[in-house]
């Protein structure tokens, strides 16, 4: 009947409304900031490569690359982690459930970040060195390929190296 034809197609119309809500995945991270060229590579199956925008979304495993005199800054959804790149820098950025991982692959970087959640950690990956952020304030630079060069504004800084697996809390 009309009426069951009715129903039926609202019923789908429905599910597939509310499919898409739950599709819309909240990115983890966005541009907040920029100047100059900056350009997010995706490592998924498409590599795009996108140049930034200003709220353009920052997904879990793109690379974030900023050319010659550039800035960008990228701010997390739950506003627990702020990252200013400086110019001919290159990051990998990383978010699973309750670990985030940065990786300075060139350059040099701020990072600002709040652990309000203990169960939530994050960490900051450079040539020489594996850092544990808590409430941290961290400026890194790796433009020598030799030593990570870090510099800590204030609270302690737990670092690993990467190669000798020592550890030392700053």
């Amino acid at each position: 009947t009309k009426k069951e034809k009715l129903n039926r197609y609202s019923i789908l119309i429905f599910l597939f409304s509310f499919s898409l809500l739950l599709s819309k995945e909240k990115s983890p991270a966005y541009i907040q900031n920029f100047s100059g060229d900056v350009f997010i590579e995706s490592t998924d199956q498409k590599k795009k490569i996108i140049p930034a925008i200003i709220g353009r979304r920052v997904e879990s495993g793109d690379i974030i690359k900023v050319l010659d005199n550039s800035t960008c800054d990228i701010q997390t959804e739950d506003k627990r982690t702020f990252i200013k790149m400086d110019e001919k820098s290159e990051i990998k950025f990383l978010d699973r459930m309750e670990i985030r991982e940065v990786y300075l692959k060139n350059g040099s970087l701020y990072i600002h970040n709040i652990n309000t959640n203990s169960k939530n950690r994050t960490y900051l990956f450079s040539n020489h060195s594996q850092i544990y952020l808590t409430n941290t304030k961290l400026w890194v630079s790796i433009k020598n390929s030799i030593i990570d060069k870090i510099y800590s504004f204030g609270d302690e800084i737990f670092i690993s190296d990467k190669h000798k697996g020592k550890k030392l809390i700053l």
